[in-house]
């Protein structure tokens, strides 16, 4: 607790409310009236709120009572204070349009281009004050999202734990591309073998816990009983993209790069996973408790969910 807490907790809301009436009625009956009070009960607390503010507050008069210097520069800034209480309290109506919010999630890297771009130009249509902040994706986002520092994360596992909602958010199918001109697109059939004898470039997920953890492409992989020959592990989209430009590498990706305007033209499928439930990477979009009873965070949640359809 910080010094001005712990000067704070000394006052009770309801003196600054009682103060209000006072200043505005300058007569300790009437203010008492207003506020369901006996006399004696709004004279004890014309008598904390001197204790409070170390001063008089008011001076007694003929009719009623006059405010001191203290008190008149209280009455300067308290209706502000309680405009300012009276809307913390009040549960408004969310608006998009007013909403000044900046939110803050992350997401595996590959499925940024199809999930960010149609996201930020919906917001900026429905909530254009609004600001969105991406970070990459990483193993363990949970103790970020219990801080603050992140509001939601789309992620490859879920959690059971009470303090945390996973919310399913797609079904990936897994797809192997290679550049423009691949020697693989030459082929009329091309099979899972073909592939593994080129080598592959992969994106690093962030993993500052250590945590272990096996990434699901990994999985549906070993089920085929073969590895990847991995050359290069980046955390750069950039660097990955260009790399397999210039090289006749693979990367295993998402299904959701072939609807990328940005990369059409520059990768091309050139193998295709069958179907199963077991071939399939679940990703799911996890957000703390805390964000639960926010309008606005959950507004932008189905806004988030909503780019899986636009």
């Amino acid at each position: 607790m910080s010094l001005v807490e712990q000067k704070l907790s000394r006052i009770d809301l309801n003196l600054l409310i009682a103060l209000s009436v006072l200043l505005k009625e300058q007569n300790v009956s009437r203010a008492a009236e207003l506020l369901f009070l006996s006399q004696s009960a709004m004279s004890r607390t014309l008598q904390r709120l001197r204790e409070v503010f170390d001063d008089q507050l008011f001076i007694r008069a003929s009719k009623g009572i006059t405010p001191t210097v203290k008190a008149l520069e209280i009455a300067k800034v308290l209706p502000e204070i309680i405009d300012s209480l009276n809307e913390l309290v009040t549960n408004k109506d969310f608006i998009p349009e007013q909403c000044e919010q900046t939110f803050t999630m992350s997401l595996p890297t590959l499925f940024t281009q199809s999930v960010i771009l149609p996201l930020i130009k919906d917001l900026r249509v429905k909530a254009p004050k609004v600001k969105l902040n991406d970070h990459a994706a990483k193993v363990n986002p949970f103790p970020l999202l219990e801080s603050g520092a992140l509001d939601f994360a789309i992620n490859l596992t879920s959690i059971n734990d009470a303090h945390f909602t996973s919310t399913p958010f797609a079904q990936l199918k897994l797809v192997i591309y290679g550049r423009k001109g691949h020697p693989l697109l030459e082929q009329k059939k091309v099979e899972l073998a073909n592939c593994l004898k080129y080598d592959f470039a992969a994106l690093i997920l962030e993993n500052d816990d250590n945590i272990q953890f096996r990434n699901p492409v990994d999985n549906i992989v070993s089920t085929e009983g073969v590895t990847r020959n991995i050359v290069l592990r980046t955390s750069q989209i950039f660097v990955l993209i260009e790399y397999l430009k210039s090289s006749n590498a693979l990367l295993m990706g998402p299904n959701s790069l072939m609807k990328s305007d940005e990369l059409k033209g520059i990768l091309e499928p050139v193998f295709e996973f069958d179907h199963t439930p077991e071939n399939l990477i679940d990703l799911y979009l996890i957000e703390h408790k805390r964000v639960a009873a926010s309008p606005a965070h959950q507004w932008f949640k189905q806004r988030l969910m909503a780019t899986m359809t636009l």
